[in-house]
């Protein structure tokens, strides 16, 4: 951000804003009395007029942690009129992470930058931030603990640690209400915003995200291409975090760019960027704080705490057995999908009473117009016996935690009991063909219960 330095708003208006530099000096730690004298010093320095050099002095000797870059051409340095370069000071800050780990307040984080360029880190480090910080919101003790959803994890690297799941492409939530909080993180963007074109799913995606805010729903997108962003129909959020770009990549973030002003700063300061690890943010904490992307700061990227242990691991074997679960009810919806012919041939044949008939040797009842869902549970039921699943992790998919708690080994939970009477041996033989292909597609943590709090005393 231009600390100190006139920033461009809305309308050509200009002003001074010390208020995000303050914090800066508070994250490091540096009594008020000093940026109180800095700010004192920096007007005299600024305003009565200096040369570059004794600016770069002044900041190196008392903000060391800032980086002044010299970006188009002002006055704003010398009272003659003599136009010289305006400074452009930039600092590491938390802003970007404040603002989207705010409780109450779901953000949309969009990161920019090239192939290898670590978007897929800084993600993760973000995620975990978010994740910490929300299992003391009033809003988990309310819904239900925080989940993290990570689309996109090509490598696997995201563990099976409490709140983390992987999830498949082609899993989509669909909330109607508000519920625990959830961060969804999209390592590689959706298909449906790929395409030039505006098609229907496009449009569900930009509904989808424009009313995150009313579910309780945090978003990082990572994508190479800025123009993405835009098929949400509707401006830039106020979030967005800038690595590296290649030269097309970067044309196309400047055209993007929600203050035009800063695409000098952005020409400045990319060279900086392919030098150093920070990379640029663009943080709006409050609506009245100006136009989005007020403040530009660097951002560090701090990764998440199970990465190097996992790229070890990468190393030396597969991250298969380790790697993060699908969210329980992922696995119920792949469920449906696969028991859906099933399902249709039984309505077809509702009728014939013979046909009907075989299949209480392996539900426990016989299909009729009106227990059609609960016939369609129970194969639910059998399918995932087939594929390895433990009771207390169907129970969990089936009816949530107070269901999974019912099924601890030994105790003869419900589920258990109806196993006993109604064997996987007397399904029919497409019935265990559904049961391999959900096997083959399965997490390993999936076949055990996913509420860590349970897994002591079952596994």
């Amino acid at each position: 951000m231009y600390a100190g330095v006139k920033m461009a708003k809305s309308g050509g208006e200009k002003f001074l804003s010390w208020d995000d530099f303050n914090r800066a000096c508070i994250d490091r730690g540096m009594p008020p009395e000093i940026f109180a004298t800095l700010r004192r010093a920096y007007r005299t320095y600024c305003q009565g007029g200096t040369d570059m050099t004794t600016l770069k002095w002044f900041f190196n000797r008392w903000a060391s942690w800032t980086k002044i870059i010299p970006v188009g051409r002002d006055n704003t340095l010398d009272g003659s009129g003599t136009k010289n370069n305006a400074p452009l000071i930039l600092y590491p800050s938390r802003l970007l992470e404040v603002g989207f780990t705010c409780e109450r307040k779901c953000e949309i984080l969009w990161v920019f930058g090239d192939r290898g360029q670590g978007k897929s880190i800084f993600s993760y480090g973000m995620a975990e931030t978010w994740l910490n910080e929300a299992k003391e919101w009033k809003l988990s003790f309310e819904y239900g603990d925080p989940r993290v959803y990570v689309y996109g994890d090509v490598n696997g690297y995201v563990p099976a640690e409490p709140g983390w799941f992987r999830c498949p492409d082609w899993f989509v939530t669909d909330r109607q209400e508000a519920n625990f909080p959830l961060l969804e993180v999209y390592d590689e963007v959706p298909l449906a915003l790929r395409s030039g074109a505006v098609s229907k799913d496009q449009k569900k995606w930009a509904e989808k995200l424009t009313r995150s805010r009313h579910y309780n729903v945090w978003t990082i997108m990572n994508m190479v291409q800025a123009k993405m962003a835009a098929k949400r129909g509707r401006d830039m959020d106020g979030l967005t975090y800038d690595r590296f770009s290649g030269l097309r990549q970067l044309r196309e973030r400047l055209e993007d760019m929600p203050i035009a002003t800063f695409r000098e700063v952005y020409r400045a300061i990319i060279p900086e960027m392919k030098r150093k690890d920070p990379g640029l943010a663009m943080t709006q904490l409050n609506e009245d704080q100006g136009d989005q992307g007020t403040w530009l700061t660097f951002y560090e990227t701090k990764p998440p705490t199970w990465m190097e242990w996992r790229e070890d691991l990468k190393k030396s074997k597969s991250l298969e057995l380790s790697g993060a679960p699908w969210p329980p009810e992922c696995v119920l919806m792949r469920c449906n999908n696969l028991a859906k012919e099933e399902i249709q041939l039984i309505e077809k044949n509702i009728e014939d009473e013979e046909k009907m008939a075989e299949y209480h040797s392996f539900i426990g009842i016989t299909p009729d117009t009106e227990n059609i869902e609960q016939v369609r549970e129970r194969i639910n039921r059998q399918i995932m016996r087939g594929a390895s699943m433990q009771w207390a992790a169907i129970s969990e998919v089936l009816y949530g935690k107070g269901g999974a708690e019912k099924e601890r080994m030994g105790g003869g939970g419900p589920l258990q009991r109806w196993g006993h009477r109604n064997k996987f041996d007397n399904c029919p033989e497409r019935i265990k063909n559904l049961s391999r292909t959900l096997a083959k597609e399965l997490p390993t943590r999936n076949k055990k219960p996913v509420l860590w709090d349970l897994t002591a005393g079952l596994i």
